[in-house]
């Protein structure tokens, strides 16, 4: 299995991670190709390789008109003072000032009823080329970009000329994001707006670097604990510390830590690509490297260079084939909940995305007879299937732990019995056959229509599996 390893010891951000793919190998013709297809106008794209502290590093740059290089950025890009003022007028008030610590502030007033995400998408890499004396105010003329929604950004995705799994990996991304934003700001997913140039950024560097994944071969990604920076940020209502607010709750789930750096390293596009990507984190699996590559910040950090690393190539065998994977385990104590409501819980956990779930009887405090409900998630989506337990049980807490676990590879087969072709479930590892398991509903379907036990179908089906073996 040919698998990424992102290390994360500068952190991460949308551009970052596109250039290093970019670095690694991924073809930029064939990139901007897929992003043209998208019909976006008003900006361009270039990568250019540059060297921070030694290392050489491809630097990509998304180039919005009007922007004059100015690619918003969370810690990475300056550290003069400077501010933009934007006023929209439109029906009620509402003020969105992301002031952060290393001086470039964008205060915009709105007066519509919808929220802006735009300061969540300023991105490391950007350089921010500015022609002014530095606290001297100034305007932007840009391009005019459409405020987006999300059902906006899913359309111009569905768009593109793109594979499918592209499409589908960079929705579920920015689906990540919008419900960091909406959580935030305590709205519905659909009222959070991607302000204008943010978005544009944002749907070039998470459509990109889900592009270059598959322009690049890659199966799976995992990712170092990630670095997400120290310090203040000043926001509309004071100071936060890092990391802020959208990026905090992107990063839940995902192991972090601050570090000594001063600033945000993580962007909230950069977290939102670990947590819809990232099988597991920590250190990198054992894995032969093909190609290594380098995506270059734009800020200068006192202690080591601020780039993006990936490595790409093989997944070595592990205890017979499959790399260790990262998953999070939730539970919950119930004992006063009637029986009848269990299978309902289960359904529910299967439902909100539960790798697996299931509910066993112990003896709780005092003699109490009791359960303890177990769900198997990926680690993103580790509060959602808390919630989910405790909104469909009667636990007043649930508890959220990571564990590794070694998954056999999968695959789906049709064998041929004497009641008709049976859906058969075969596990390998290293190659080597495990198991072989009928699927229980093809089983039922073709007993009912033949009118035999459904035994006696799971058993033909079995012995027509285990004879793919010879």
């Amino acid at each position: 299995m040919r698998i990424a390893y992102f290390d994360c010891f500068s952190g991460i951000s949308g551009d970052m991670t596109v250039g290093a793919l970019l670095d690694a190998g991924a073809d930029f013709d064939a990139l901007k190709a897929g992003l043209d297809s998208l019909g976006v106008e008003g900006y361009t794209i270039s990568a250019e390789k540059i060297v921070k502290k030694g290392v050489t590093a491809t630097k990509f740059r998304v180039n919005v008109a009007g922007q004059q290089g100015h690619s918003h950025d969370h810690g990475h890009g300056h550290s003069h003072s400077h501010s933009h003022e934007h006023t929209h007028a439109h029906e009620h008030e509402h003020k969105h000032a992301h002031h952060h610590e290393h001086g470039h502030t964008h205060e915009h007033e709105h007066t519509h009823e919808h929220a802006h995400a735009h300061a969540h998408h300023h991105e490391h890499g950007h350089s921010h080329e500015h022609k002014h004396e530095h606290g001297h105010k100034h305007e932007h003329h840009h391009h005019h970009q459409p405020h987006r929604h999300l059902r906006h950004v899913v359309e111009i995705i569905d768009a593109g000329d793109l594979p499918q799994p592209v499409k589908d990996g960079a929705k579920a991304t920015f689906r990540i994001l919008a419900e960091a934003e909406a959580s935030v700001h305590g709205m519905s997913i659909e009222s959070v707006h991607f302000h204008e140039v943010g978005a544009v950024d944002s749907i070039v560097d998470t459509v990109g670097a889900h592009l270059a994944l598959h322009l690049l071969g890659v199966e799976a990604v995992y990712a170092s604990n990630v670095h997400a920076g120290s310090g203040t940020v000043k926001c509309a209502h004071g100071i936060m510390p890092v990391p802020a607010p959208a990026t905090a709750r992107l990063l839940q789930g995902i192991p972090a830590y601050g570090g000594d750096v001063a600033g945000e390293l993580t962007t909230p596009t950069g977290a939102a690509l670990l947590k819809s990507l990232a099988r597991g984190f920590g250190t990198c699996p054992t894995m032969i490297a093909e190609a290594i590559g380098y995506g270059a910040g734009d800020r200068e950090l006192p202690d080591r260079a601020n780039v993006l690393r990936v490595q790409i190539g093989q997944a070595a065998e592990v205890a017979g084939g499959a790399p260790l994977e990262t998953v999070s385990i939730v539970e919950a104590n119930i004992d006063d909940m009637t029986g009848e409501l269990i299978p309902d819980l289960i359904a529910a956990l299967l439902a909100a995305g539960a790798k697996d779930a299931f509910v066993a009887p112990i003896i709780g405090k005092k003699g109490r007879p009791a359960y303890v409900a177990t769900a198997l998630c990926a680690p993103e989506a580790s509060r959602r299937i808390a919630e989910t337990m405790l909104r469909n049980s009667t636990s007043i807490g649930a508890r959220i732990r990571s564990e590794e676990r070694l998954v056999s590879d999968r695959a789906m087969t049709s064998v041929e019995t004497a009641y008709g072709p049976i859906a058969v479930k075969v596990a390998s590892l290293g190659g080597a056959r495990l198991n072989a398991s009928p699927e229980f509903e093809s089983c039922r379907a073709a007993a009912e229509k033949n009118g035999v036990p459904v035994k006696t179908v799971y058993l033909a089906a079995l012995a027509a599996a285990h004879s793919l073996e010879s």
